[in-house]
């Protein structure tokens, strides 16, 4: 699905296969939610129109993707692919095609696909990333980003009111009981 440029041709371990298209992870991203893998496109396709994850229908949104974990990227690496772009035919992690080089002058680095491109340059090169706002979440739309800073606002009043609350609850239930055990003393003497 989406932009994929390589064909797994070596055996494929399950845990590194995408439930939505059935081939190795590309560009993986993890749910927050329940830490299920899926190609970056997969995910994001399915999360478009569905609110949960495709495998144990756990609530999930695009705000809940995650990088993957160090241990998948080497995983990953290890893959036997064949690429599409340059012919390259070998380990993932060898994989240094051209249509990924990076922009920097002079660098002469070229990665395996958009990820691998993009931790490159933010590591070598982050005056070509510009910092993000303070308050900038770029996976959610205006909307969103209104109607979560509306609620972000009144999250810590509804909490101290549920506080509030529990407590007049844990009170009440305190003095009944005393109540309650005042008179079974009086009704039997």
């Amino acid at each position: 699905m989406g932009d994929r440029h390589w064909t797994v041709t070596g055996p494929l371990d399950a845990n590194l296969q995408c439930a939505v298209c059935s081939d190795g992870l590309d560009e993986p991203r993890k749910l927050a939610g329940c830490g299920h893998y899926f190609c970056r496109s997969c995910i994001e396709a399915w999360l478009r129109t569905n609110a949960t994850c495709p495998i144990d229908r756990h609530p999930a949104s695009l705000g809940g993707l995650e990088q993957p974990d160090r241990l998948v990227v080497a995983m990953l690496g290890d893959l036997r692919i064949a690429c599409s772009l340059c012919d390259f035919r070998g380990a993932q992690s060898a994989h240094q095609c051209p249509q990924f080089a990076c922009p920097a002058p002079g660098c002469g680095f070229c990665g395996a696909d958009n990820d691998h491109l993009l931790r490159h340059t933010e590591r070598a090169h982050p005056a070509l990333h510009p910092a993000p706002s303070p308050r900038a979440r770029p996976d959610k739309s205006s909307s969103q980003l209104a109607y979560a800073d509306q609620h972000d606002d009144h999250a810590s009043d509804n909490l101290l009111l549920a506080g509030v609350a529990f407590a007049a609850t844990l009170a009440g239930g305190f003095f009944l009981g005393k109540a309650l055990a005042n008179n079974s003393k009086k009704e039997r003497q």
